[in-house]
């Protein structure tokens, strides 16, 4: 059977990843092993969210503030062997089928390196969606900026729902093949660029995915 791990990133997040472990342990497909990574969090709320977590979760302690990038880096290189990894920040939600759907759609194309689901904002007040589209994909514009499809329009299904072809995936909740993230790696082996701490290290990373030929 194909195996999954997951990453989450935390940094004085509240609760809310509790309800992001829950989504992901609680799918048609859940992870084989799921890894909160927290950037030394102060945060007294945040802290208790992270002692009440399943003793199924992982839970490192980056020792500081590694920002987005070189947390990851971290929990990507703690879940081992792998077939794919999930990335997916503290407040994406996941939906029940996605990460099923996901390795479906990776069994069925051998070819493609990196898949992200249509995301939909969080109305943090009442935990449900906004009803507007936060990203379909990353496209570039004609002058050369990177942008998120579809960011802040309505979600009526204007964008469709069968997969397409985009320049780079949002790492908020993406899947990854890890022989796609090893192709793409840097030279010292790290999947995400630490240079950018935090931000468009997403963009960067699927251009290399891309580079090293997959879809």
């Amino acid at each position: 059977m194909t195996s999954v791990g997951a990453v989450i990133v935390t940094w004085n997040s509240g609760a809310i990843v509790e309800r992001a472990c829950a989504a992901l342990l609680g799918g048609e497909r859940a992870p084989d092993r799921l890894v909160v990574v927290d950037n030394a969090s102060t945060d007294p709320e945040s802290l208790a969210s992270l002692a009440r977590l399943p003793r199924v979760v992982e839970r490192l302690d980056a020792g500081r503030n590694l920002g987005f990038c070189g947390a990851n880096n971290l929990g990507v290189a703690a879940l081992g062997e792998v077939d794919h990894v999930l990335l997916c920040n503290p407040d994406a939600i996941v939906t029940p089928s996605f990460l099923a759907g996901a390795l479906e759609h990776l069994e069925r194309h051998p070819e493609v390196g990196a898949l992200g689901p249509r995301l939909v904002q969080l109305d943090l007040a009442t935990g449900l969606p906004s009803g507007r589209v936060d990203s379909v994909g990353i496209r570039q514009t004609p002058w050369g900026q990177f942008v998120d499809r579809g960011q802040g329009q309505p979600d009526d299904g204007r964008h469709g729902s069968a997969p397409f072809p985009t320049v780079a995936v949002c790492a908020a909740a993406a899947v990854y093949r890890r022989v796609a993230l090893e192709s793409a790696a840097l030279p010292d082996g790290s999947v995400f660029d630490e240079g950018f701490f935090m931000y468009k290290e997403d963009i960067d990373l699927s251009l290399r995915v891309r580079r090293a030929g997959w879809a």
